[in-house]
């Protein structure tokens, strides 16, 4: 029987379900899908499946069937479906860009919140800019969130990844408040000449490369993004050259420089009741990197928690990520 959109077998159904559900129990890993529907409603595995059948990518039972096997044989759901949820976004990915995690949807949601209820209805809408954007995640949950009253710009040096971005863009129908827009963060020149085109903003936000060149030794077979999504700065490297590697790394490349040039890009007229900067650190940075951006001003951490139902976050898989110092909020002093 054809798997014509969600309707399939109930036979086969029932016999994924039950594969997916033993796969996932048994799991602890990064593939497992990243949240159960915001309403708790859903199972791990019937969102799996879901996702699987709205994707329109299997067009019969036997390649569902095909789809879940390779699922369970470790390949990340996003690149199965080209589909990713994110908060009440449906976004596309597909490899090598980054697939959002759960623990930057939870601050990205807790963010939003924070700026719209910080400021009253009748301000001016926020300008944020969001380096290495990806799959553009970050900026359209917040420009998603904000209805209006958040404006978003993302910059990355990947075309792929800026490809993708603007699809999802146009996909959630956010083009009118959220655009991309090429940068190599590294480049002195292209900084200057985007600061001169953008003009400025309330906040900077931003989910950089952080992972180590030793590490990514380690995380390299168990994850399946590109290495320009993952590490940090790849010296010498293009962005269509993921073969490159980079010696002795350290993972807080990206750190150093949004350090040097994200003041620039800010407005002098910027409410000080929101943070200017706002970053995601790898669960073991937060001490180096809140150590490297002393003197910038009040510094608070945000920890991964459980599920948040106020703002509509989503619970996390891995229980003991639980209290992970996930994002740093910079404010003025």
């Amino acid at each position: 029987m054809p798997a014509t959109g969600t309707a399939m077998s109930s036979p086969l159904r029932n016999n994924l379900l039950e594969k997916l559900s033993a796969y996932q129990a048994a799991s602890s890993s990064s593939n497992v899908p990243p949240r159960t529907s915001s309403t708790g409603e859903e199972s791990d595995a019937e969102l799996a499946l879901r996702l699987i059948l709205e994707s329109g990518r299997y067009s019969s039972d036997e390649a569902v069937e095909g789809a879940v096997n390779e699922y369970i044989g470790g390949k990340p759901l996003a690149y199965i479906t080209n589909l990713h949820p994110f908060g009440d976004l449906t976004l596309v990915v597909r490899p090598p860009v980054y697939i959002p995690r759960v623990e930057t949807e939870q601050w990205v949601l807790l963010l939003a919140s924070s700026i719209l209820s910080s400021l009253p209805a009748s301000h001016r809408p926020i300008r944020i800019l969001d380096i290495c954007s990806g799959s553009g995640c970050i900026p359209l949950l917040l420009a998603s969130q904000g209805k209006g009253r958040i404006h978003v710009i993302g910059v990355d040096v990947d075309d792929r990844a800026l490809a993708v971005a603007r699809e999802n863009a146009e996909r959630n129908n956010l083009a009118d408040v959220a655009s991309f827009d090429k940068l190599d963060l590294f480049e002195d020149a292209d900084v200057e000449a985007l600061r001169e085109r953008l003009g400025g903003f309330d906040m900077v936000v931003s989910n950089p490369p952080y992972v180590s060149s030793e590490d990514l030794k380690t995380v390299e077979g168990k994850w399946h993004e590109g290495k320009f999504a993952l590490q940090g700065k790849l010296k010498g490297a293009s962005a269509t050259n993921d073969s490159t590697t980079a010696d002795n790394d350290d993972g807080y490349s990206f750190y150093r420089r949004i350090r040097s040039v994200y003041a620039d890009f800010l407005l002098a007229d910027r409410p000080k009741e929101i943070p200017k900067l706002v970053l995601e650190v790898g669960s073991k940075q937060s001490g180096p990197v809140q150590d490297m951006y002393k003197g910038e001003g009040r510094i608070e951490v945000y920890k991964e928690t459980e599920r948040r139902r106020d703002i509509g976050a989503p619970k996390l898989e891995v229980g003991d990520m639980v209290g992970t110092e996930r994002s740093l909020w910079i404010y003025q002093s």
